[in-house]
């Protein structure tokens, strides 16, 4: 019996399903927030696509940000990065609008796509399907991505994709985490949201869990710590929710130093039972972060 998507309006991923089965998102589960009240949970693709639209944002020559309008899901960022040998998409949306399939495919199309952690796996089904465009995940994550086509893993610490665009595989929120490095304006660092960057103050955050601001142990954030700091950037482009234009690492690494000190808790076991705390989570705090 084969099995359909729909999209969980809260997350935006997508929940694999057969005729009668009762839906149930990973993801949402795994975060741990609270059911949203006066909204229709689980909607096909198509439901959808109709009343919605896809902003698309230049940010340099070759770099443009996209975000589905009106908003679905946990409302971040995607990042097309146009290149000579075949494009690039880091992240996703929860949706593949009308609009932002014809400017895709006027550009040339997808060569291959990202995904920073399976937050963001969203529509991953639709451009990879609808591009032919292979999905390239971290094998430490081969459990997240049940019902997606295209899945493509691999096993080493970077992935080239071509000589001036990297895979890092830096363990965040999931062991698979990874962020993209852009060797073009001045190197360019996307950090799905291992790192992330607020839109209105520009200031930096990281959390284990987001939506209840839990933080890394100190162990996890020593890793992120190391392997960002071994890596040449000066710009930072966050999933959510913005981007750092000017002295990047240097930011980056003062917003480290002081997250290992003052925010990283000891150990998995204080981190847990933050993780399980009931506490109320306003829909404005889970969804804006």
């Amino acid at each position: 019996m084969s099995r359909f998507p729909l999209i969980c309006t809260f997350c935006g991923n997508r929940v694999f399903v057969e005729d009668g089965e009762s839906p149930a998102c990973r993801i949402c589960t795994l975060r741990n927030v609270p059911e949203p009240e006066a909204r229709e949970r689980y909607i096909p693709p198509d439901d959808l696509r109709p009343s919605h639209h896809t902003e698309i944002h230049q940010l340099e020559e070759d770099i443009w940000r996209l975000y589905v309008r009106p908003d679905l899901g946990i409302r971040h960022y995607a990042y097309f990065i146009r290149r000579p040998a075949g494009n690039l998409l880091m992240d996703m949306q929860p949706l593949l609008t009308p609009d932002a399939e014809a400017w895709v495919t006027a550009q040339g199309g997808l060569r291959t796509i990202i995904l920073s952690h399976p937050h963001y796996y969203g529509a991953m089904d639709e451009f990879s399907t609808r591009f032919g465009a292979p999905i390239r995940m971290h094998l430490t994550d081969r459990e997240w991505p049940t019902g997606y086509p295209n899945v493509e893993y691999f096993d080493a610490p970077t992935l080239a994709l071509d000589d001036e665009t990297t895979v890092h595989h830096i363990p965040a929120q999931f062991e698979g985490g990874l962020c993209l490095l852009y060797l073009r304006h001045g190197r360019i660092l996307f950090t799905g949201d291992t790192l992330m960057v607020s839109p209105g103050s520009g200031e930096l955050s990281a959390w284990k869990s987001t939506p209840r601001q839990v933080p890394y142990t100190r162990e996890e954030f020593r890793i992120i710590q190391e392997r960002i700091a071994a890596l040449e950037f000066s710009q930072l482009f966050a999933s959510v929710r913005g981007e750092i234009r000017e002295e990047a690492k240097e930011r980056a690494l003062a917003f480290c130093a002081a997250y290992a000190d003052g925010v990283a808790v000891p150990d998995r076991e204080t981190q847990r039972r933050l993780l399980e705390k009931e506490r109320e989570v306003p829909e404005s705090e889970t969804f804006r972060r």
